[in-house]
C-alpha cells in the first residue's frame, strides 16, 4: 500500500509503527499474549486428535496442508475451542468451519474446558449443514452420536 498525504500519509505510517512497537513490547512483558504459531492451540488440538485416533497420519507435521489429519484414507479436520462463558451465565464452544466446508470427510470438533479436554466429535462434513458450530452444554447431547473417546 502506497502512503499518500493526508490522514493515510506519512504520520498513519509513523502511528502505525509505533503501534507494532507498542504491542512487541507489550507482548514480550505479557507472554500469554504472545502466539503460539505452529505449536498454538490449535495445533495442540492436532496432536491429541492424532493421539485420539490411533493411526491418524498428521498432515502438517512439516508443511502446512489443506486438512490436518489423515485417518483410515479419511481427510480429517481438527478444530479446538476453549469454553466461552457469557454475562448472562450462558457458555459455549464455537467452531468455524466455513474454509473447510465441502473440502474435508469429516470435523473433529475438541471441546476444552480450561486445559482439559471435555468432549471430542467426529461429524461428517456432510451432516453439517451450517458454516459455525456452537455446542452448549444445553445442546451437548445431540452430539453425542458423534462421541469419541
Amino acid at each position: 500500500m502506497t502512503y499518500k498525504t493526508g490522514a493515510w500519509g506519512e504520520k498513519a505510517k509513523i502511528r502505525s509503527a509505533k503501534r507494532k512497537q507498542y504491542f512487541r513490547e507489550y507482548k514480550k512483558l505479557h507472554p500469554q499474549y504472545e502466539r503460539k504459531g505452529q505449536s498454538g492451540f490449535g495445533r495442540d488440538g492436532e496432536l491429541e486428535a492424532i493421539k485420539l485416533l490411533k493411526g491418524a497420519i498428521d498432515r502438517n507435521k512439516n508443511t502446512v496442508a489443506d486438512y490436518d489429519i489423515s485417518w483410515n484414507g479419511q481427510k480429517i479436520e481438527v478444530k479446538t475451542a476453549h469454553l466461552k462463558y457469557y454475562k448472562d451465565g450462558s457458555a459455549n464452544w464455537k467452531f468455524y468451519l466455513k474454509r473447510q466446508k465441502g473440502k474435508v470427510d469429516f470435523f473433529l470438533l475438541l471441546c476444552f474446558i480450561e486445559s482439559e479436554l471435555a468432549y471430542s466429535f467426529l461429524i461428517p462434513d456432510s451432516e453439517l449443514k451450517v458454516i459455525s458450530v456452537n455446542i452448549a452444554f444445553s445442546t451437548v447431547k445431540k452430539y453425542f452420536k458423534y462421541l469419541i473417546q
